[in-house]
């Protein structure tokens, strides 16, 4: 066996090591901190579902870390787009409920109409906001300026006010159209055109965008 295979191997065994003690580890805090009894075979299976899902995206996220041929920008730029797709998709999901709720007393039929447009204006933001970066921000700064818009965004979600609402609302959709079209520019932009790097740093980051998503 030669050198490149053994290595492969040692590296495969250290995923295989790693992933089996984080799903030994979620399970039992999840066990303990739902503080349900999952001696039913439903309970104990759904226990065991998450916790090996949260096992498969910590190893992936693992492996990420040990390509360090990439560099440390990557890894930034990943964790970032994570986290907001996370915020994205969780509000997104919750913002219908939330509107037909008694705290904020929406007819389901208005509610779905607000939700078309903001998913409408969301994803045509970004149109104007990479047009905006090219011309007058700049990728890094039109980022940041989407990154706090959106945070701004959330934070105002909290309150129970019909103005400060579509305000938050107002926020997300310009925050989205800085941040969504120039991070991911950011990415091919630390690799020259004929690096070989580039195809797979973009597999790397497109997979922060899926396990946020998820």
């Amino acid at each position: 066996m030669n050198a490149t295979a053994t290595s492969q191997n040692g590296s495969m065994g250290r995923l295989l090591g790693f992933f089996v003690v984080l799903l030994a580890l979620s399970y039992g805090l999840l066990r303990f901190a739902l503080g349900m009894d999952t001696s039913t075979s439903g309970g104990s299976f759904q226990v065991w579902l998450f916790s090996s899902i949260v096992a498969f995206l910590g190893t992936v996220i693992y492996w990420l870390f040990q390509q360090k041929h990439h560099p440390r920008g990557l890894y930034l730029l990943f964790f970032t787009e994570m986290w907001e797709r996370f915020s994205y998709y969780g509000m997104r999901a919750l913002l219908v409920p939330y509107m037909v709720s008694a705290a904020f007393g929406y007819q389901p039929k208005e509610a779905s109409g607000v939700y078309k447009w903001y998913t409408s204006l969301v994803y045509l933001a970004p149109l104007a906001g990479g047009l905006v970066a090219d011309r007058f921000l700049g990728l890094r700064n039109a980022v940041l300026i989407g990154a706090v818009l959106m945070a701004i965004g959330h934070f105002l979600m909290a309150f129970p006010s019909h103005t400060l609402f579509f305000l938050a609302l107002g926020f997300l959709i310009f925050g989205n159209g800085f941040f969504k079209p120039n991070i991911s520019t950011m990415v091919g932009k630390m690799y020259t055109p004929d690096d070989e790097r580039r195809d797979r740093a973009f597999t790397i980051f497109y997979m922060g965008i899926n396990i946020g998503a998820f």
